[in-house]
């Protein structure tokens, strides 16, 4: 038996095939704003989607949809979505991003931690108020989203949703 026939029984025993989403990875490079919490990294802006590339969904945040409106305390409404993804674009436009992952969502996107100069974009969503814990999947951000809450910062200074809620109502 040659060592890579042992090897790759050995493996198979010890957990099955891997799949891609048991691997982890790094992706680099210049990112396409999808909405607040995703990105394309490679990708393009072509007839106003992010084209080619690899798809991040930023892991253990949730940002408003990009349609979704938020109400201002004296009544306006306001297209929060968009202006978490402009906020996203505002600090990764021109610049590398680099994306740790270890895993995949159901629509094969990596879940990822994403960093730009050295600073988390994840923790910088949660911390600028642009963005929730997403507590369904990780609780690693929950102090910084209680600061940025207490601080009234971005979505915490306006009536909002979470995205889970208002996909539940429709």
């Amino acid at each position: 038996m040659t060592l890579w026939v042992f090897l790759t029984v050995l493996g198979l025993l010890a957990g099955g095939a891997a799949s891609p989403s048991a691997a982890a990875g790094e992706l680099v490079g210049t990112a396409c704003v999808v909405d607040g919490d995703s990105i394309v990294i490679g990708g393009k802006r072509q007839r106003g989607r992010c084209v080619d590339g690899d798809r991040v969904r930023l892991f253990g945040i949730e940002a408003p949809d990009l349609v979704q409106l938020c109400d201002y305390p004296d009544g306006r409404q306001f297209l929060c979505g968009r202006y978490a993804a402009s906020f996203l674009l505002e600090h990764v436009k021109g610049r590398t991003v680099t994306c740790t992952w270890d895993s995949q969502d159901g629509e094969g996107r990596y879940l990822g931690t994403c960093s730009v100069d050295g600073r988390e974009l994840n923790r910088l969503m949660i911390e600028e108020g642009w963005a929730v814990v997403y507590r369904r999947h990780s609780e690693r951000y929950v102090e910084v989203e209680a600061i940025a809450r207490k601080a009234k910062r971005g979505l915490w200074s306006m009536k909002f949703a979470p995205s889970w809620e208002r996909r539940k109502m429709k």
